[in-house]
């Protein structure tokens, strides 16, 4: 053997792990890849010079042992926070999963990790999943409330130092916010049934939820202006099965009105389905308005009119807000509202 061969032998060190000494640590790498536990760290931060060399022994004794960084520990040597909590009232609902891709692509930008968390339209959960998220030393936050901000925060208070944007418009003046308008939205859907000639509207939605009354405050303006009049239709909960209830109940009283807006496409979905069962035609005898414009509400047997928001960027908006608001001291909080719009289709097009 040539002494250049030995020389690449010797550089190239084996070190056997015990399994049952813990997970591979810095000292391990630099072992088996020849190099300084600096030299190791530098690797993994990209800070410091190495050769392209040995970037790659360094890597290739991390795939082999398995190394993975303790990230936790990174951070606290550091302050350089790198996870993002994303909390959603529920991502079975295609307009939540919508909003936190929204999150998670522009955290992806900027290289940090979101971690989400799903509180299942509890409120007792969702105060309990923020507990979770800041004792793991997750506490730049990104929270859309399940009945609003306010009543999360007499639940819930943030630790000090967390940084927190709500994706909400009755989030307090001293929190970063961004929100749809819903009360422009409400309007929106009242304003366009009134044109298509409806009267006599019901509006499907649960009581407790802040945004379906905020809709409807907006819905009142515009039937007091038009000349409609407008009922609120309760609901139990924002899902299919609930309209599905919900349009068997008015079906069973006779139907009364000739427009329904629903809390959202969900709501849409069932109600559509059970004016089906009974028999009553859409848009010929009544005409039916949905809310978030989910994917799904275009391929219907009969397409739902829709008040589309602008999801990805609700989402995309409170990720900037939230690295702005962690960069700078002191800190102006900001709020923004962005505008829906309505997207009409077979549900509303009542023949001329």
């Amino acid at each position: 053997m040539t002494d250049q061969g030995a020389r690449r032998i010797q550089r190239r060190r084996v070190v056997d792990v015990n399994p049952d000494a813990g997970p591979p640590g810095l000292r391990d790498v630099a072992a088996a890849a020849g190099v300084s536990v600096a030299t190791v760290s530098n690797v993994l931060n990209s800070t410091g010079r190495f050769s392209e060399k040995t970037r790659i022994r360094v890597e290739q004794a991390i795939r082999e042992l398995g190394f993975v960084r303790n990230r936790s520990a990174f951070e606290l040597r550091t302050r350089e926070r790198t996870i993002i909590g994303l909390l959603v009232p529920n991502l079975a609902n295609a307009f939540f999963a919508q909003m936190a891709r929204g999150v998670v692509d522009r955290a992806a930008d900027h290289g940090l990790l979101v971690v989400v968390s799903d509180s299942a339209d509890d409120e007792e959960r969702e105060a309990g999943s923020l507990y979770s998220l800041t004792e793991q030393q997750v506490d730049d936050l990104v929270v859309l409330p399940v009945k609003g901000a306010t009543a999360l925060l007499e639940r819930w208070t943030p630790p000090r130092g967390a940084h927190l944007v709500f994706i909400d418009a009755d989030a307090p003046a001293d929190r970063c916010a961004v929100s749809a308008d819903d009360v422009a939205g409400g309007a929106l859907v009242l304003e366009h049934l009134a044109a298509m000639g409806a009267r006599r509207v019901g509006y499907l939605a649960p009581p407790s939820v802040r945004i379906t009354r905020d809709r409807f405050r907006g819905a009142q303006q515009a039937a007091a202006a038009a000349g409609v009049s407008l009922e609120w239709v309760p609901t139990e909960a924002m899902d299919v099965q609930a309209g599905a209830v919900a349009g068997r109940r008015l079906l069973a009283e006779g139907l009364r009105f000739d427009g329904l807006v629903t809390a959202n496409d969900l709501v849409g979905v069932g109600l559509l389905r059970s004016l089906a069962e009974g028999g009553v035609s859409v848009p010929g005898q009544v005409l039916v308005v949905g809310y978030d414009d989910l994917e799904r509400s275009a391929d219907l047997p009969i397409p739902l009119t829709s008040v589309r928001q602008p999801t990805n960027e609700l989402g995309s908006l409170a990720l900037d807000m939230l690295l702005s608001e962690r960069s700078a001291e002191p800190h102006d909080h900001t709020r923004r509202v962005l505008q829906p719009e309505l997207v009409a289709r077979a549900s509303t097009a009542r023949p001329a």
